[in-house]
């Protein structure tokens, strides 16, 4: 009687509570689904991290003071690398010298490439078979490049000095001139207006008088501070709730890093004992699994992004622009099928924009430029294909290429951005988690 008792309480607890308890949970962490991102970030930055902990292991070393050394290294590397990409973040002015560069250079090499004539329009038989079909693309990439009337603006004030900044190149100037002009065929373009044509007034009060220019264009510039004015307020706004939530992730760093096991204890502890055994090793497995794929994915982001540097720098790109590709195409390289496209994009704009290399290899030179690029960068993805995932990453992602693709497809269209970097994760634990409580059913006899 008592068995039949303790038997219908087991299965009242199986059909109802333990299903209400997973809806219960999977509702609240729906709910605060803008959490879980820095919260599961953290998680596996600690993961990553947890080797450190065995460093300093001292008798006389306080673990206190220990593990104090050991976040001022994780701090101070951080710090660094911040201070190194804000260095390298461009500025209002830097951006559009930039797509002036990436629009004019793009056209010239395209009609180098096709031997376009100036004058005529026409180009070589390449050119003459293909125009229907790239011609369209050619444009449409053009019109992504070209600057908006207010950029044309602001490009000529930079240009004349008008903004407190050191003043653009008569070089890049040209260039500007340059991509305002339609080209034959180019009817659909939409070039960049100077400040002549988008402006009239404010160019003549420009160039002959600053400051009545600036005087003539007040109720504009009132108009334009009022509303640039609400912009900064709401940036601003956006920021202070961007980092409300991002505090979460250095937090729960933190202390799943220190963690010496509390956490699992309290959930194992929840599991019925005929289940203890078999969920502490799938715990374990799935402990060991997760750990050997983010350090190796780390390890493996960090060869990519040093070969494709050191592969740039030789062809010809300074050091420092070198190290920052690699460093992007290194961060880029941990999100599947997306990060290979990142750091070929990346590696194809600088061979476009460079404007002077200093080669170790003397056969190249700026006019093959863009082939040694796509040979460097077809040298490094098949580095990472043939050497690095197989050695770094072993067995610890051996997944199905289309488990992989469906993941990532699914997790984008689930959780967006999130979805796709945490998809081959999500896909390991729940393989790990799936083959070995089924093997521990079997071996346990449970089934």
């Amino acid at each position: 009687m008592m068995d039949d008792n303790r038997r219908f309480r087991s299965l009242v607890f199986a059909g109802f509570i333990v299903p209400l308890l997973i809806l219960g949970f999977s509702y609240l962490a729906w709910s605060l689904r803008p959490l879980m991102l820095p919260l599961i970030i953290g998680i596996l930055l600690a993961y990553l991290f947890r080797p450190l902990k065995t460093l300093f292991r001292y008798r006389w070393l306080p673990n206190s003071l220990r593990l104090a050394i050991i976040f001022s290294l994780i701090l101070g590397v951080l710090f660094g690398g911040a201070l190194f990409v804000k260095s390298n973040i461009p500025s209002e002015k830097e951006k559009l010298e930039l797509l002036v560069r990436m629009k004019f250079k793009m056209n010239e090499k395209f009609d180098k490439i096709m031997g376009i004539d100036s004058v005529t329009g026409r180009g070589n038989y390449l050119y003459e078979m293909m125009a229907d079909d790239i011609d369209p693309v050619r444009v449409q990439l053009s019109n992504i490049l070209s600057l908006s009337p207010e950029q044309s603006l602001a490009f000529e004030q930079y240009h004349q000095g008008l903004k407190g900044h050191e003043r653009v190149s008569e070089k890049y100037y040209e260039y500007f001139l340059a991509n305002t002009k339609t080209k034959a065929g180019e009817a659909s373009l939409t070039p960049e207006k100077s400040m002549t044509e988008s402006a009239p007034n404010a160019n003549l009060n420009a160039v002959g008088s600053p400051v009545s220019g600036l005087n003539s264009n007040s109720s504009s510039n009132t108009s334009a501070n009022t509303n640039s004015g609400s912009h900064e307020q709401s940036v601003l706004k956006m920021v202070v709730s961007l980092l409300s939530i991002w505090l979460l992730l250095p937090i729960a760093f933190l202390f799943f890093l220190i963690d010496d096991g509390a956490i699992a204890q309290f959930f194992v502890r929840l599991v019925p004992n005929r289940y203890f055994e078999l969920s502490l090793t799938v715990l374990e497995a799935v402990d060991g699994a997760i750990g050997k794929y983010l350090r190796g994915l780390s390890m493996e982001c960090g060869l990519v992004g040093v070969s494709l540097a050191l592969g740039l720098f030789v062809i010809g790109a300074a050091p420092k622009v070198a190290i920052l590709i690699g460093l992007l195409a290194a961060f880029a390289t941990a999100i599947p099928l997306v990060g290979p496209v990142m750091g070929l994009g990346l590696s194809l704009t600088y061979g476009i924009i460079a404007e002077e290399i200093n080669p170790l290899i003397p056969m190249v030179t700026l006019d093959n430029l863009l082939l040694a690029v796509s040979i460097v960068v077809a040298i490094v993805f098949a580095l990472d294909n043939l050497v690095f995932q197989p050695i770094v990453l072993g067995s610890a992602v051996n997944l199905h290429p289309l488990v992989v693709i469906l993941g990532i497809m699914g997790g984008s269209m689930l959780f967006g951005l999130a979805g796709v970097l945490l998809a081959v994760p999500a896909i390991v634990i729940t393989k790990t988690i799936l083959q070995n409580t089924f093997r521990g059913l079997k071996d346990y006899r449970i089934i």
